[in-house]
């Protein structure tokens, strides 16, 4: 899910990924799948982003919100 605050650029048609996508299972509880901020990172490369939930440091580049961020978070 990509949430938007303002006029955010729709991709370019021929752009978007997939609307399924397979991808292994994390190993740690709330562990999203590496291939889901690539793909954010792609589609948005000079937008601010922020990964909700967070467990661990921080993604470079990237703020973080939630109970279980470590130091470091935006």
């Amino acid at each position: 899910m990509i949430g938007t605050r303002g006029k955010i650029p729709a991709p370019a048609p021929g752009k978007q990924w997939p609307s399924v996508v397979k991808a292994p299972r994390g190993t740690r509880h709330s562990q999203k799948p590496e291939i889901f901020a690539e793909m954010i990172e792609k589609l948005y490369p000079t937008m601010p982003k922020i990964e909700l939930n967070r467990v661990g440091k921080p993604r470079p580049g990237w703020g973080a919100w939630g109970a279980e961020v470590e130091e470091g978070a935006s």
